[in-house]
């Protein structure tokens, strides 16, 4: 029970060999691009005409020659985006005072305007911390069970969709779904450190497969079903932990409004409460080893550290409890 919290860093380089790793590799970054490139058509930019934006919003009257180190490709085709930004009204580019061979970058009040909607293409696309966790839920073997099950065999897509072939492969189709459990997870806790010890344990608790589902994610009709199946993963050994330490520590269960009698694992909103639940116990006890007993399961031989451990979780909580209300306002007050 007691791991090292590491970095979620993984070298690809040492992982060799593994042909469905690969391939599920460059089908996530071919989807990244794909989706970006799509959204994107509606403003007129390409990726790369986006991406310059973002960066000079957030450095405003960065330097041209900063930007060419940031972007990290020719300098002609930094000239060309630049340029293409300038045309469209977007970008003010004026010699610097300090440098006359140089110029300075800052966005129109056009650009400005538009940085809020790119901002939100760019985020949605950017998961390359998702695939930095799933190459090293693939190279740690957590995910073999789906490997052998996955073929190129089509998934047609009922529904409108951005995907002009209306259909997605088994393999897209579990990277798909994969991907959005783990953002779903990373926006559940916004702790990074944890989710990367949490998500193999909530991955093995997937006992309906949802991951190998033959529904479309992105159909409207099917968002109540994967976030019920993914709040089913998050909470499964958090609820039988705490049936199995009721008898001990229901009064304190109860002292913070968790109530076991009546909560229905297969009702959405109870299964919300207790995602809602975990991540309040955890933002106050941040930084403690005990929340990963909250995520792992109870047994004969840990059952003694599990119950000295939900009882301090429970009871920072509980003693945080003003402070829990505050974090609930907060919260609400940002949505």
């Amino acid at each position: 029970m007691t791991k090292d919290i590491k970095s979620p860093i993984v070298d690809v380089s040492t992982i060799g060999g593994n042909m469905n790793l690969s391939r599920l590799i460059s089908i996530l970054h071919n989807q990244k691009n794909s989706y970006m490139n799509v959204q994107l058509k509606e403003f007129g930019l390409s990726h790369g005409q986006a991406i310059t934006l973002k960066i000079i919003y957030e450095e405003n009257n960065i330097k041209q020659e900063d930007l060419n180190k940031r972007l990290q490709i020719d300098k002609s085709a930094v000239t060309r985006i630049l340029k293409t930004l300038e045309d469209k009204g977007f970008i003010i580019k004026k010699t610097s005072k300090e440098d006359k061979r140089n110029h300075v970058l800052s966005l129109t009040s056009k650009g400005k305007e538009l940085y809020p909607k790119i901002k939100d293409v760019i985020n949605k696309s950017d998961n390359l911390i998702n695939g930095i966790f799933i190459v090293d839920l693939l190279d740690k073997g957590y995910l073999d069970k789906y490997m052998d099950c996955l073929s190129d065999n089509k998934i047609y897509i009922g529904c409108p969709t951005i995907i002009k072939k209306k259909y997605l492969t088994e393999y897209e189709q579990f990277l798909c779904i994969l991907d959005n459990f783990i953002t779903y997870t990373i926006n559940s806790f916004s702790n990074i450190e944890l989710i990367y010890i949490i998500l193999p344990l909530c991955i093995a608790n997937d006992k309906n497969n949802i991951f190998l589902t033959k529904k479309y994610f992105y159909d409207n009709s099917n968002i109540t079903y994967f976030n019920k199946e993914f709040n089913k993963l998050i909470i499964e050994n958090f609820y039988n932990n705490c049936l199995v330490l009721r008898n001990e520590l229901d009064n304190l269960f109860m002292a913070v409004g968790f109530d076991l009698d009546n909560i229905d694992k297969d009702n959405y909103n109870d299964l919300l409460k207790m995602v809602n639940l975990l991540e309040e116990i955890c933002f106050v006890n941040r930084g403690k080893y005990g929340i990963i007993a909250l995520f792992e399961k109870i047994n004969d031989n840990n059952y003694n550290m599990f119950f000295m451990q939900y009882e301090l979780l429970f009871t920072m909580y509980k003693k945080k409890w003003h402070f829990v209300m505050e974090y609930r306002n907060f919260k609400e007050s940002s949505i």
